[in-house]
């Protein structure tokens, strides 16, 4: 028994683990060359820039909210000339970004959508199938992800319903772990939200 003990533990892997201000100083080193991956012509490197936002935004999703969610929105802004070329990309970065976004300590995405749900709508096109894609990939997202009523989103697995609904409901937090009003934080949040959602969807069918 001993020898199978001492075995198993050699066979351990023990994977190091960074202190906080090195995973910080990472994110803050890595987060803008993956937002220039964004805008990339290749499909991979596109891809790639996708994937490293969404890890970023799951390791620090403050970090990742403050730097990417301006410049998104930014080039969603119809009155602009530089960067309406930008929106199918930036469209498919926040349907990445919507799932760790939303379910972080605190819910960073939500102050943006009454200003990119009307700015998105452009993309649905019909002489633009990409860019319509990208619109409607993003809608998906969020309307599968944002929790208006306390039930749990389709593409959840169900693991654990209680856990997520206490951590997404109940536990409104800051990266710190300071509470910021819990519960009634996030109600008071998604309610200023609803009645642009249903402006939003009727602009939709209005396009449609």
């Amino acid at each position: 028994d001993y020898e199978m003990e001492e075995e198993k533990e050699r066979r351990e892997v023990r994977m190091p683990v960074l202190p906080d201000e090195d995973v910080t100083a990472v994110v803050e080193g890595i987060l803008p060359l993956a937002h220039q991956c964004l805008y990339n012509k290749r499909p991979s490197v596109i891809s790639a820039g996708e994937t490293i936002l969404k890890t970023l935004a799951c390791l620090r999703p403050a970090l990742v909210a403050k730097y990417t969610l301006p410049l998104l929105t930014q080039a969603l802004d119809p009155s602009s000339l530089t960067t309406t070329h930008q929106a199918p990309a930036s469209l498919k970065a926040l349907a990445v970004l919507t799932q760790p976004l939303l379910l972080a300590p605190h819910p960073f995405l939500l102050p943006f959508l009454p200003t990119l749900l009307p700015w998105s709508l452009p993309g649905l096109d019909s002489n633009d199938i990409q860019k319509t894609a990208a619109t409607v990939g993003f809608y998906i997202a969020l309307l599968d992800w944002l929790p208006l009523l306390p039930s749990l989103p389709p593409s959840l697995p169900p693991r654990d319903p209680t856990a997520f609904s206490q951590r997404l409901l109940l536990l409104t937090q800051d990266e710190g772990g300071r509470e910021e009003g819990g519960k009634e934080a996030w109600e008071e949040a998604v309610a200023e939200v609803v009645p642009v959602l249903g402006e939003w969807a009727l602009m939709v069918v209005d396009k449609c």
